[in-house]
């Protein structure tokens, strides 16, 4: 099936946030993406490929100017808060509460920690006992790189 436009900005999006780009503190980057049939495992005639390496034949398309940045929210079934993270389109259409994350310099623990207080005051208040009872881990995974700063929240 043929991906649609935000579905590729998203994928993309997810990948430059998610990327060494992050560590580096950069606000955007460009990213490319390729078909599965200009991936290859094998080497051209005559080439050797290390172990887990591959070969990407053809030419790439570019996506340019992706800013890094990560949407972290509160998705509720059945009365169950859990954490979801990822790209910030995709994560306003299936949370109730989210905050967006960009990179920045506070450690993960800590901004897991900002991040966890803010959607449990902005939920329901018959979730938000729920959500304060969320581990901390469960936040600080979709942090990229452990580090980062809180840009906006809804």
């Amino acid at each position: 099936k043929k991906p649609t436009e935000q579905t590729i900005r998203e994928a993309a999006q997810l990948a430059a946030s998610y990327s060494s780009a992050w560590r580096e503190m950069l606000r955007a980057v460009d990213v490319y993406w390729v078909s599965p049939e200009q991936v290859s495992k094998s080497p051209p005639p005559g080439q050797y490929l290390k172990k887990g390496s591959f070969v990407i034949q053809g030419s790439k398309n570019y996506i340019r100017h992706v800013p890094l940045e990560v949407a972290i929210g509160i998705k509720v079934e059945k009365e169950y808060p859990t954490v979801v993270g990822g790209p910030p389109e995709a994560i306003m259409e299936q949370t109730i509460v989210y905050v967006k994350v960009i990179p920045g310099n506070q450690t993960g623990s800590r901004l897991a920690d900002q991040v966890k207080n803010l959607l449990a005051r902005r939920v329901p208040q018959d979730v938000q006992r729920k959500v304060l009872e969320i581990p901390l881990e469960d936040v600080q995974r979709f942090i990229p790189s452990g580090k980062g700063a809180i840009k906006s929240f809804s």
